[in-house]
């Protein structure tokens, strides 16, 4: 349901190195300002979110609060996104735009219109600026409150694209359903 007129999209990128075959998630997340403000009660109040990789022992207890958090159990965390979808790539490196699938240019293409602007995973942005160059972006550097302000949306898309890497490494498929919503 759209119930602003700007998108704003998140993308961020979680990279596995450790087994033989590494790869990369990519979450792209499509979220409307009027959300913004619920969202930020949802992360830090009721889900208590924080940088993935600080979890340490209790990553099993929040990857499944996230998931309960996604079926609708514990929060109406979905009910205030707009679209979510995860990428596996093959690539562990620098990604360059040959390294995209396709569906993740469709995806994006279909939220263009309505995006107000853009943040996350630089080397991505760079390669969604070259193709759209009229897209804006919000860069940390910036304005640090304007990045600020948007912190919260930054720190729910890289748990989906970290617990998205681990869901495929344990081939939790009913994880990765979950983040499958959207037009």
């Amino acid at each position: 349901m759209k119930r602003f007129k700007n998108l704003i999209v998140i993308i961020d990128r979680s990279t596995e190195h450790e087994t033989r075959k590494g790869f990369t998630v990519l979450a792209l997340v499509g979220v409307w300002d009027s959300e913004v403000g619920h969202l930020k009660r949802i992360i830090f109040r009721e889900l208590n979110l924080k940088h993935a990789k600080k979890y340490g022992s209790a990553k099993k207890a929040k990857m499944d609060m996230l998931k309960a958090a996604l079926k609708g159990e514990r929060t109406n965390l979905t009910s205030h996104l707009h679209f979510i979808r995860v990428y596996r790539i093959s690539v562990t490196g620098k990604i360059r735009d040959r390294d995209l699938p396709q569906r993740f240019y469709d995806d994006f293409e279909e939220l263009y219109p309505d995006c107000k602007f853009i943040l996350g995973d630089k080397d991505i942005i760079s390669i969604l600026k070259r193709k759209y160059p009229d897209l804006k972006t919000i860069e940390e550097k910036e304005s640090k409150t304007t990045a600020k302000q948007y912190k919260h949306l930054m720190l729910l898309v890289d748990n989906i694209a970290y617990f998205a890497r681990i869901a495929y490494l344990e081939n939790d498929l009913e994880f990765l359903e979950l983040l499958r919503k959207g037009p």
